[in-house]
């Protein structure tokens, strides 16, 4: 993503209030501090790493666009920005046999979360700081035979990202967020089928796609 190569002018990011949330009592899509005790503590997402380390991340990446957007000229009191990420989707040796999974690295240092077909989604005028994650809806039929998925509530405790919706709901989302600014990687998208399906209706409104960088 452009915006990650820009320099940064010194901004104090303070993070926001996580409100704790219980750990459903099951397994997730990844090790969680309700099921791994002896690999995660309560509030981390990763092993050594908490919900608020994350959270600061993203935050420093709003500062990053919102720097980039006054370097370009697009920054204005009415302008409102949205970046999505893209995780990795499940790639297959067969039909029935899955390669070892990989994470979209970009996706997997603003989350923590471990899943394929998921998405982040950070929108806000002037600074988009607001987090939305994406995450496949549970199906106990497919987790028999593909393991445990975290759900809509399993991601929440887990991330500590309040706004939590399944992914199919990805491109009705961002049809909803009216932003001026579209922030977006599609020189080689981390995952064709849900590039596909739900970002080229996007820029088919009036998205202003940011322009790449150096």
């Amino acid at each position: 993503m452009c915006c990650l190569r820009c320099a940064c002018r010194n901004i104090s990011v303070k993070p926001g209030g996580l409100k704790p949330q219980q750990y459903p009592p099951r397994y997730l899509g990844q090790p969680s501090p309700f099921t791994h005790p002896h690999l995660l503590k309560h509030g981390e997402v990763t092993p050594g790493l908490t919900q608020l380390e994350y959270e600061l991340r993203r935050l420093k990446l709003a500062s990053l666009v919102e720097a980039q957007a006054e370097r370009l000229g697009q920054a204005a009191p009415s302008d409102s920005h949205v970046v999505v990420l893209l995780s990795h989707p499940t790639r297959y040796m067969t039909n029935d046999i899955p390669y070892p999974f990989h994470q979209n690295q970009d996706f997997l240092y603003l989350t923590g979360v471990l899943e394929a077909d998921s998405a982040l989604v950070l929108h806000g005028t002037g600074r988009p700081d607001q987090a939305i994650l994406f995450v496949p809806r549970r199906d106990p039929a497919r987790e028999l035979w593909d393991g445990a998925r975290s759900g809509k509530d399993g991601a929440a405790a887990l991330t500590g990202i309040e706004r939590v919706h399944c992914t199919e709901e990805l491109g009705l989302v961002l049809r909803s967020l009216k932003g001026s600014s579209l922030w977006y990687d599609s020189s080689k998208p981390s995952h064709p089928q849900l590039h596909q399906t739900h970002l080229p209706p996007c820029w088919r409104r009036a998205l202003r796609r940011a322009p790449s960088g150096p």
